[in-house]
């Protein structure tokens, strides 16, 4: 019954990192919504508004805009969810700034942002899943 009662403690405190982490990357995509928000209301460049954005902005943008606070909201919560709307937003940004920077320009930030977070998460889930594998053939 300790060995259990142990595994539950040590789950328990992986589980609170875990959690520690995703609220981090969850403010992280909060200032990167307020950017897109200061960006679609001409607050950031009063040049640079939705009804002066082409197309392809105005998708992106709007999209971002609604996505990032829900995923932020997901990651906070600990919810599965807001991983996946997490990956979809790095996703979206990937494409707009990684494949076609001509049109979006280069936002290298968020780039190395979501490639990094997002490989420390996987990475982070792998070593935890060993470990449990580990733990539960020694019993």
């Amino acid at each position: 019954m300790r060995a259990n009662s142990a595994l539950t403690g040590k789950a328990t405190a992986r589980a609170d990192y875990l959690l520690l982490f995703l609220r981090l990357v969850s403010m992280v995509l909060l200032v990167f919504s307020a950017g897109y928000w200061a960006m679609l209301t001409g607050i950031a460049d009063n040049e640079i508004r939705f009804d002066t954005m082409s197309s392809a902005w105005k998708i992106a943008a709007t999209s971002l805009v609604v996505l990032q606070p829900i995923a932020s909201l997901g990651l906070w919560g600990g919810w599965r969810w807001g991983v996946v709307l997490w990956i979809l937003v790095a996703a979206i940004e990937g494409t707009m700034y990684g494949i076609y920077p001509g049109v979006f320009g280069q936002f290298t930030t968020a780039l190395a942002f979501h490639a990094g977070t997002i490989s420390f998460y996987f990475l982070a889930i792998l070593i935890v899943s060993m470990r449990k594998k580990k733990f539960e053939a020694d019993i």
